[in-house]
């Protein structure tokens, strides 16, 4: 499915995004890093990109090998 012609709309922050990566965009989160953490903690992507933007505030940065 091609979710860029298609009607696809995200809620997030009581607001309307054309897409997770949009919001991630406006954020300033990687969109990698919500999707990852979504996909570990099976949590909502609001849940995931709430969670990258405290880590932002806080400075906190997970390096991986």
């Amino acid at each position: 499915m091609n979710i860029n012609n298609s009607k696809y709309i995200f809620y997030a922050f009581n607001k309307k995004w054309k897409s997770i990566r949009e919001c991630c965009k406006y954020y300033e989160v990687r969109y990698g890093s919500v999707m990852s953490y979504k996909r570990i903690h099976k949590c909502t992507a609001e849940e995931a990109i709430a969670y990258c933007r405290n880590l932002k505030k806080l400075g906190i940065f997970i390096l991986r090998k």
